[in-house]
């Protein structure tokens, strides 16, 4: 599920992505605010924000603030709330741990058609 982060002034500043896995690993799709099924799922949560907003000390706020509308949008009630970033991406990873998220796993798999190396966060909610 994609999301538009606006500002107060209703300007696009980013974007927030979430989606959910099953204790298999495999992706839950069609799924409501409010759906059971998301109860013992996995919610794992993309962000983005515009090139031009970057380097100016909000990046922290801005996952801050996505991780807690997803989390509230879907009464998510699991221990830990996932993401996935390059290893080469050191300034999102910067702000992960900042806001904390801890490493838990790596992988290696295509991303813009190049094989890239991926660490697996994790924050406790």
């Amino acid at each position: 599920m994609l999301f538009a982060v606006l500002s107060k002034d209703e300007e696009l500043v980013g974007e927030l992505t979430i989606e959910f896995y099953d204790s298999d690993g495999n992706d839950i799709e069609n799924y409501g605010p409010d759906d059971e099924i998301l109860r013992d799922a996995e919610m794992w949560i993309g962000f983005g924000l515009k090139p031009e907003l970057t380097g100016h000390g909000l990046g922290a706020g801005f996952v801050s603030a996505c991780i807690e509308f997803a989390v509230k949008r879907h009464d998510y009630r699991g221990e830990y709330v996932r993401l996935g970033v390059a290893t080469s991406n050191k300034r999102a990873i910067t702000v992960y741990e900042r806001v904390g998220f801890e490493p838990f796993d790596k992988a290696v798999g295509p991303i813009g058609g190049e094989e890239t190396e991926v660490i697996w966060m994790r924050k406790r909610l």
